[in-house]
C-alpha cells in the first residue's frame, strides 16, 4: 500500500467512482494523499473540496492530458496548477469541447450501424464529465450489446473499428507549456506503455519535470528502468494506480501503487522552488 496515489480518476472523466467515493476509499485505506487527474478536467478535483472529510487527507490539483506524436498516444499528467488561470480553464474549454465533437461523431457511426443511441444515453453514463470511448464500452454493456467492455473497444472503439473517431491531436510540447504556465508540474504518465522507447527521451528533451515510475500497469522489470531514467536525467519520480474504478475482493484498487510520503515530498518542494 502506498502513502500517495498520484493518478486517480473521477465520474468527472471515465471513473466509476465520483470524487467524494474515492476521498472516502482513500481514507478508509490509509492513504495519505491522493491527486484527482481526470482527463482534461479539473473539476473532479474541484469537487473533491467539497467532501465533507476532505479535512482528513491532502488532495493535489491535478489533470491528465491525451497528446499525440504522430499516431503514438503520449499522456501527460499535470499537477498544482493554478486552477483559476484564465489561459489554463480557456484550454481545458476546448479540450472538454473537442471531446463533445466527437462524441457526436461516434454516435452517428453508431446510429449508421443501426443502434439506436443518443447524446443523452452517453452523457448519463458520463454524469456530464468529460466523455471518452470507455462512456460508449459501457453503454454497449448496460443496452447488453457487448458483454464486457473489453468486448466493446474490440469490436467497436479500437482504432479502425467501425464506430471509433479520431481523437483532436494535442502535442506533448503544448501540453507541457500549459501546465507549466498555469505554474503546474507537467509528468509523462506510464511510460512504460509507451513501445517506442525514444519518445520518452524526445519527451524528457520536450521539458517534463517528473516521470510516473510507479504505475499498475508496469512490470517490475519496468520500473526498475524508468526509476534509473528518472534519476539520470534528474527528474521527479512520481507514480500512481490510473483508477478507474477497478476493485478486488469488494476493495478499490486506489493505492495500490504510488509513492511513498518523502518522495511525494519532493515534489511539493519543486512546486516551491520553481
Amino acid at each position: 500500500m502506498a502513502q500517495v496515489d498520484l493518478h486517480v480518476h473521477t465520474t468527472a472523466s471515465d471513473g466509476l467512482l465520483d470524487p467524494c467515493q474515492v476521498i472516502s476509499w482513500a481514507i478508509k485505506k490509509g492513504i495519505k494523499a491522493i491527486s484527482i487527474t481526470d482527463h482534461d478536467t479539473v473539476d473532479g478535483y474541484r469537487q473533491g473540496l467539497k467532501c465533507d472529510n476532505i479535512k482528513d487527507i491532502e488532495l493535489i490539483p491535478g489533470v491528465e492530458i491525451n497528446t499525440y506524436i504522430n499516431d503514438i498516444e503520449i499522456h501527460i499528467l499535470g499537477y498544482y496548477m493554478d486552477i483559476d488561470d484564465t489561459r489554463f480553464l480557456s484550454w481545458l474549454d476546448k479540450l472538454f469541447n473537442a471531446r463533445l465533437e466527437r462524441a457526436k461523431r461516434m454516435l452517428k457511426k453508431f446510429n449508421h450501424l443501426g443502434f439506436d443511441f443518443s447524446l443523452d444515453d452517453v452523457k448519463e453514463i458520463s454524469k456530464d464529465g468529460a466523455i471518452g470511448r470507455p462512456h460508449f464500452a459501457r453503454l454497449l454493456v448496460k443496452k447488453g450489446l457487448a458483454s464486457s467492455t473489453e468486448e466493446a473497444f474490440n469490436k467497436y472503439l479500437l482504432p479502425g473499428g467501425p464506430a471509433y473517431v479520431q481523437r483532436y491531436k494535442l502535442h506533448p510540447k503544448d501540453a507541457i507549456k500549459i501546465i507549466r504556465q498555469s505554474k503546474g508540474i507537467p509528468v509523462l504518465a506510464h511510460p512504460g506503455l509507451i513501445h517506442k522507447k525514444h519518445i520518452i527521451k524526445y519527451i524528457i528533451d520536450a521539458g517534463i519535470a517528473g516521470m510516473e515510475v510507479y504505475h499498475s500497469k508496469h512490470s517490475k522489470q519496468e520500473t526498475d528502468h524508468l526509476f534509473n531514467v528518472a534519476e539520470k536525467n534528474n527528474l521527479l519520480i512520481t507514480g500512481g494506480t490510473d483508477f478507474h474504478g477497478e476493485m478486488y475482493d469488494g476493495m478499490p484498487t486506489i493505492g495500490d501503487v504510488g509513492i511513498d510520503y518523502n518522495t511525494f515530498l519532493k515534489l511539493k518542494k519543486y512546486r516551491t522552488s520553481h
